[in-house]
């Protein structure tokens, strides 16, 4: 291949690879989205909070199923407060704000939902449970939930080779005038591509 065909794939690569990742992160809030919705028709408020948390953590600019998330989520717990099921609607604020730290980058979205979160738990943690020390909550609030740091690891790991990988698979298979695929080298990288994306993914997912 010649040096402007290898620069225009490069590019264009570029743009379909940023165009995946945006996709599969607003379709991984939608489906978690979705997934809440259902449990929460069905009756099963803690996984439908479990689910909203995932939909929240899935964050793209742009995206409406993070704040749909986080209005579900406040919704419940509201509600599940005022019919006297102070756990579930801990756990539902609870989650609304790791949910949202585990969500940032270089920049933490949504952080007006954290002092939300927070100036609400601070408020009723103690009136549902009075044997609670009011320092030992003070210090619970102020830590921020860390992401798990192997599958963190595993999101960088597998969308670096992952991308990696893809270009191998052009410059290095792809063939060029009058050439033929190189069957063998194909398949291995083939089966790279498919691990590093795999690893990409499950890392969103956990991490």
């Amino acid at each position: 291949m010649d040096e402007s065909y290898k620069l225009t794939t490069f590019l264009v690569l570029l743009v379909v690879i940023l165009l995946m990742v945006m996709s599969r992160v607003y379709l991984g809030s939608a489906v978690e989205y979705r997934r809440a919705v259902d449990a929460g028709k069905s009756g099963e408020i803690d996984l439908a909070i479990a689910h909203y948390g995932r939909s929240i953590k899935w964050y793209a600019p742009m995206s409406p199923w993070g704040k749909r998330s986080l209005t579900a989520l406040w919704a419940i717990a509201q509600e599940r407060w005022a019919k006297g099921d102070t756990e579930t609607a801990i756990f539902a604020v609870s989650t609304l704000r790791s949910a949202v730290y585990s969500a940032r980058g270089p920049f933490t979205p949504f952080r007006g939902w954290i002092n939300r979160a927070d100036t609400w738990l601070a408020s009723h943690v103690p009136e549902a449970h009075p044997e609670t020390d009011n320092e030992r909550i003070a210090e619970l609030l102020g830590r921020e939930p860390s992401p798990n740091r192997f599958w963190s690891f595993m999101v960088g790991f597998g969308f670096v080779g992952w991308t990696l990988s893809v270009f191998a698979f052009i410059f290095t298979v792809l063939p060029g005038p009058g050439e033929r695929i190189k069957s063998r080298r194909a398949a291995l990288i083939g089966t790279l591509v498919v691990i590093f994306y795999g690893l990409w993914i499950a890392g969103l997912y956990w991490a």
